[in-house]
């Protein structure tokens, strides 16, 4: 459970959304998202979506810190949730998508930025600022900084894939069909190489060049065999 909580938060909000984007896909559902997706005529407009990930985090996040047990998590369920709806909401217009090809290079800067602003921000809270500002001011700037700054990498990595990988080859194909089994089977390759190479009187950079593609061979060979039968291509996520 250690790495595949995301599993269970995945499969729950599909359940949790499901009868949500029933509605969404109605006629009455898609005049709304016609609606909503006619904001974004003025591209910028796009970074607008980012307003309900903060305003959860700054309601919930100082009193149900992340902690990944499903049951007391309400702050990181919001971002998820939140932020699978939204997903779907951007799929759904072709004006959403347009506006995040306009703005991915301005999302790709101000993702940069807002991550090296927080990195020094963090350093500086811990020396100076700590004693200075109350600490409802550093969590408002802080959660302002985080959010703006993964949302604007998430359009970012959007926005450069619309443009430059909007094309299908062998690789690409087979990376796309690879990506969630290669989620759940690495931590298992990992583990594995760690345990054996980690003891040995070898350098420490010496190990990770060793456990690195040595896990990721093992993925690939655990891929390998398990896509080759239905059973096993179910409990890793393949049809």
């Amino acid at each position: 459970y250690h790495h595949l909580w995301y599993q269970v938060y995945l499969f729950s909000y599909s359940l949790v959304t499901l009868p949500l984007f029933r509605i969404l896909k109605s006629d009455s559902g898609n005049r709304c998202l016609k609606r909503v997706a006619g904001w974004c005529q003025t591209p910028a407009t796009i970074f607008l979506f980012v307003i309900p990930l903060i305003i959860g985090q700054l309601i919930l996040g100082q009193t149900y810190p992340k902690v990944h047990n499903f049951y007391n998590d309400l702050a990181w369920h919001w971002q998820l949730l939140s932020s699978f709806i939204l997903g779907f909401i951007l799929i759904s217009d072709s004006r959403f998508q347009q506006a995040i090809e306009k703005m991915w290079k301005v999302a790709l800067v101000l993702g940069i930025a807002s991550n090296v602003i927080l990195y020094f921000y963090n350093d500086l809270y811990v020396q100076i600022i700590n004693n200075v500002y109350p600490h409802w001011l550093d969590f408002f700037f802080g959660t302002v900084l985080h959010r703006l700054g993964s949302w604007s990498c998430i359009i970012a990595l959007l926005g450069f894939s619309q443009t430059f990988l909007n094309f299908r080859n062998k690789v690409l194909d087979y990376t796309s069909e690879a990506a969630y089994p290669f989620y759940i089977v690495h931590p298992s390759a990992v583990g594995i190489m760690i345990y054996f190479i980690l003891p040995m009187d070898i350098g420490l950079w010496v190990k990770w060049l060793l456990i690195l593609p040595l896990s990721l061979l093992l993925s690939i060979a655990t891929f390998e065999i398990l896509k080759r039968w239905s059973f096993t291509r179910f409990i890793i996520g393949l049809r």
